[in-house]
């Protein structure tokens, strides 16, 4: 019969597949989580917008790399370092869609998502969901269910997922080339 103290040990062993586990900086793993999860959960608005931006434009940047035949940590970096071409989230819009390698409806969406971001982050007035300026450029999300009576919020996190998923629909369905090699000539 297990004890209320051994059952959470065997359980850990059990996932550790036997092997010997440090628990004493479980609890402290333990604290971590409580704390990412209490403050996700007590995040506010800007706070969901400015994290659900950052994953799209994470994705679009997975996108845009998925493209470059041969890119190098350095060129990668030089290209969106803060100075760099595609330093920004429009730039990436721009680039992927001036390449065809998103379409027109989806850069259009993103930009619309990249543009409500920039109206929370960079404001010094209180501002939500409920902010007349935030419906309005929420409504205008090409979002395909139905709208009615849900709340912007709703609507606006709807929207920003089917982006991230035609984003990665659009990273799985590209496979990258090798550039070409150089064409080599022979002397007769």
């Amino acid at each position: 019969m297990m004890t209320e103290k051994t059952e959470p040990v065997k359980a850990h062993v059990a996932l550790t597949a036997g092997k010997r586990v440090d628990f004493s900086k479980l609890a402290e793993q333990v604290d971590r989580v409580v704390a990412v999860t209490t403050a996700l959960i007590k995040q506010t608005h800007i706070g969901e917008i400015l994290t659900v931006s950052a994953i799209l434009e994470n994705q679009l940047k997975g996108v845009l790399d998925s493209h470059m035949p041969h890119p190098s940590k350095r060129l990668s970096e030089a290209l969106y370092d803060a100075s760099g071409p595609l330093a920004t989230f429009s730039a990436k819009i721009k680039i992927a869609l001036a390449f065809g390698i998103i379409p027109a409806e989806l850069a259009a969406e993103l930009d619309k998502i990249r543009r409500i971001r920039n109206t929370f982050a960079h404001t010094d007035t209180k501002i939500s969901f409920e902010t007349p300026e935030v419906v309005s450029d929420v409504s205008r999300l090409a979002i395909k269910s139905d709208t009615k009576d849900k709340p912007t919020q709703e609507i606006f996190n709807e929207a920003c997922a089917i982006a991230l998923e035609a984003l990665k629909t659009a990273h799985k369905t590209h496979k990258t080339t090798p550039a070409s090699e150089p064409a080599t000539t022979t002397e007769a």
